[in-house]
């Protein structure tokens, strides 16, 4: 297998995003605490909040998931590593600075040395077992 630094560029990439994801999901977290316990609102708001924070929480979760997943995966050269990234990188477009990352991400994951880490070179491709000295 090759090693490529712009693979292991994206997978750090990915984990810090994935760390930021983790942030996001504190600051969650602290946001659902205060409006339960502190706020003193009503019962009803509090319910209609905290159902709002749920849900974006699980959706939070779920880009940590990924980020780290796919960090995880093109650090230690993984096929699943490599979807993965490219799955992350689709997800990041919904944010405005994730256009960014998502465009560079596309770019390199299709380049085929970017993705010959993963799957073998084009070369070593046609070549049979027999055939190798």
């Amino acid at each position: 297998m090759e090693t490529n630094p712009t693979v292991k560029t994206f997978a750090v990439i990915d984990l810090l995003l994935a760390g930021l994801s983790l942030l996001g999901l504190c600051a969650l977290s602290a946001a659902w605490f205060y409006g339960l316990f502190l706020s003193g609102d009503p019962a009803q708001d509090k319910l209609i909040g905290s159902i709002g924070m749920f849900i974006y929480t699980l959706l939070v979760l779920s880009i940590f998931i990924v980020f780290l997943s796919a960090g995880m995966g093109l650090w230690k050269e993984k096929t699943w590593g490599y979807y993965l990234h490219i799955a992350a990188a689709v997800l990041a477009a919904f944010s405005l600075i994730g256009i960014v990352y998502t465009v560079f991400a596309l770019i390199f994951a299709f380049r085929p040395e970017f993705k010959a880490v993963f799957f073998g070179s084009p070369a070593e491709k046609g070549q049979s077992p027999t055939s190798q000295a």
